[in-house]
């Protein structure tokens, strides 16, 4: 028994001894190794400056983009959320023009219509642009009730500047893409 407990003491004073070599090691290891790197914080978000909705490099990042989650950004950044119950789809047989806002009796109701064929494979520069126009149209006609699809008077071109300041865009009172 008294051997059994000096064989215990023997060894809890190796492990001490160990333990005073491991830490001393660590400590010469820390003092001998570089500072760690030093982390930059990352940039202040308020100066970098956002992409245009029509930049170049959307082409890239986004080619072929959600055609209702556009419509849903730019009615919130855009258009004051007002025209949440505007519809807006691909009309597949839609030829003659880029784009329409059609107006749906007096409920103030009203759906955008994007022509497939002529959008589809262009640019996604021109999507934006015709969503934007025929947007401009709906919030005329959702604030103003203003059914004149073809008038691009001083309201159409007061926010057609606006859009186009905020933007990038270059959004016109005329759209012409040919097939």
């Amino acid at each position: 028994m008294e051997q059994e407990l000096q064989e215990e003491d023997d060894d809890f004073a190796l492990a001490l001894q160990l333990q005073e070599l491991w830490e001393a090691e660590e400590e010469a290891a820390a003092a001998a190794a570089p500072p760690p790197p030093r982390v930059e914080a990352p940039p202040d978000p308020a100066s970098l400056c956002p992409l245009s909705v029509v930049d170049e490099a959307w082409e890239l990042l986004d080619p072929s983009p959600d055609v209702h989650g556009l419509f849903v950004q730019f009615n919130e950044a855009l258009f004051w959320g007002r025209l949440a119950a505007v519809e807006v789809s691909w009309s597949p047989r839609m030829t003659l023009c880029a784009g329409v806002c059609k107006y749906e009796g007096n409920g103030g109701m009203c759906s955008i219509r994007l022509s497939e064929p002529l959008l589809k494979l262009r640019p996604r520069k021109d999507l934006v642009e015709t969503l934007l126009h025929e947007m401009i149209h709906a919030l005329l006609f959702v604030t103003n009730n203003d059914r004149d699809r073809d008038s691009h008077g001083p309201e159409f071109c007061k926010h057609m500047r606006r859009i186009n300041r905020l933007t990038g865009a270059n959004v016109t009172v005329s759209i012409v893409y040919l097939m």
